[in-house]
């Protein structure tokens, strides 16, 4: 039986592979240039309650974080970009690790100059981006893709939106969702 994550991967790199054929002349010859650069965003995992402004996460979101790293392993990420944040750090730590780059910071507040540097870095790639409730969606859009919330909702972490841009200047968009990972403490 495939387990959650391993269906998940399989679900991504269809979608990722799509994309990219999306992106063929109608001869089926890629053209010169890249085919697609494919944004893979997600909200930061599961946080610590409490009162600190900066909660850093909790059990399950530090496993749900490897997971995510998990699924992405085959992908080919160059890049992973975060908001200075603790959780989103941490979210973004195993996916870097995995990839072998080092975590980069954007920001959140200048969301479009952002994804210009970002696309400019990484063109005909893979990147990981790391944002919250209320950014993730705007990313999304930012990029041409569909996200119909404004935000996600507080409890909403298992969204993964992969955003795949084509050099025609079409976009796709696909919604996953990840498995919840296990209630340990």
């Amino acid at each position: 039986m495939r387990t959650p994550i391993v269906t998940l991967s399989v679900l991504l790199a269809s979608a990722i592979v799509l994309g990219v054929l999306a992106g063929l002349g109608s001869s089926g010859a890629a053209s010169d240039e890249p085919a697609a650069t494919t944004y893979i965003i997600v909200r930061h995992a599961e946080k610590a309650g409490g009162e600190t402004p900066d909660p850093e996460l909790t059990h399950a979101g530090r496993e749900r974080a490897a997971q995510l790293a998990s699924m992405l392993r085959s992908m080919g990420v160059a890049g992973v970009y975060t908001t200075d944040y603790e959780r989103t750090r941490q979210t973004a730590a195993p996916i870097a690790e995995m990839a072998g780059v080092k975590p980069r910071t954007y920001d959140p507040r200048d969301p479009g100059a952002s994804l210009t540097r970002i696309g400019r870095a990484h063109e005909g790639g893979v990147v990981a981006i790391v944002g919250h409730s209320n950014t993730v969606p705007d990313l999304v859009r930012r990029l041409g893709g569909v996200c119909e919330q404004e935000t996600l909702d507080d409890g909403e972490y298992d969204n993964v939106f992969v955003v795949v841009v084509l050099d025609s200047g079409r976009v796709l968009t696909h919604r996953l969702h990840g498995s919840p990972p296990s209630a340990a403490p």
